[in-house]
């Protein structure tokens, strides 16, 4: 036992926890000295930001490819024109999810478009604009936490590829979330979608949430007899990171040294040597044998 009642493992994960959010601060720390004294009339390779926002959305290909690389580059810089182009009635459609794509590519540094991104996924009516903007919430990662409510809802949409997107965000920003126990519950139901993505993405996201996910183990197991290898191969990889309870995920992991995806076999084997401290392989014969004697 380490300290106050904790085993090595569980002070280490919370070690690692903590070390996160310290990154994380320092991180937010540093983008808001680096803001300081910029503005999108500074020009940048011979046009205002503003500009490469407009080039961004034109119809020549030539020159939205050309705006696009700039854009990337100016990461964060950029995002207050991006914005202004996203929430403007006037924009297009088409521009507008071009605009959120390029906020979804900027990742992190494009923290300051979450209320934004979240305002797409509750008032917006097409379904497709909601796709990218969840997309980019989970591409921002834990700097979009509070999108966490609007996520989990998305869940349910008719639309799969809004489903889809959401199920791959709620993994990237659950960290720090005060939802974060609606959100494995969120994603266990979304094991049984009917679309294939949508439950490959959310046992992936299981899988990223780690031991805070350890109540899926019994619907991830079930998940490993799902029709998709992409499937099972996520839920394979997840049983071997949320601290699942032996008795349910070792003998599912061990049958999944038999399936006909390499990748499949792979993460059950790799699962397996996370949860038992043993490394037999893929050696169906040998896991089986040592289970018989230590269950």
């Amino acid at each position: 036992m380490v300290g106050r009642g904790k085993t090595r493992e569980e002070a280490l994960s919370d070690l690692d926890s903590k070390i996160k959010k310290i990154q994380y601060l320092s991180f937010e720390a540093y983008l808001a000295l680096e803001n300081i004294n910029r503005t999108d009339e500074s020009p940048y390779k011979g046009k205002t930001i503003a500009r490469w926002v407009e080039d961004r959305v034109s119809e020549d290909t030539l020159v939205t490819a050309k705006a696009d690389s700039v854009l990337q580059e100016l990461n964060e810089a950029a995002i207050p024109c991006l914005l202004k182009v996203l929430t403007d009635k006037q924009t297009s459609l088409s521009a507008r999810n071009h605009v959120t794509q390029v906020i979804a590519e900027i990742g992190p540094r494009a923290y300051m478009a979450v209320p934004a991104l979240i305002d797409l996924l509750k008032y917006e009516n097409d379904d497709t604009l909601r796709a990218i903007a969840a997309q980019a919430l989970g591409m921002i990662g834990p700097g979009a936490k509070d999108a966490v409510p609007e996520l989990i809802k998305a869940l349910k949409c008719a639309y799969s590829g809004l489903r889809l997107n959401s199920a791959f965000a709620l993994g990237e920003v659950w960290f720090f979330s005060s939802d974060i126990h609606g959100v494995v519950p969120a994603l266990i139901e979304a094991l049984k979608d009917v679309d294939e993505g949508v439950r490959k993405n959310a046992a992936y996201s299981l899988g990223d949430i780690g031991r805070h996910a350890s109540i899926a183990a019994s619907a991830l197991a079930e998940a490993m007899k799902d029709e998709s290898s992409n499937v099972r191969k996520n839920s394979a990889y997840a049983l071997g990171t949320i601290n699942s309870d032996k008795k349910v995920a070792v003998p599912t992991l061990i049958k999944g040294l038999a399936d006909d995806d390499y990748y499949v076999r792979k993460n059950c084997a790799e699962a397996l040597a996370k949860i038992t401290g043993k490394n037999f392989g893929e050696d169906q014969e040998r896991w089986y044998s040592w289970w018989g004697k230590n269950n």
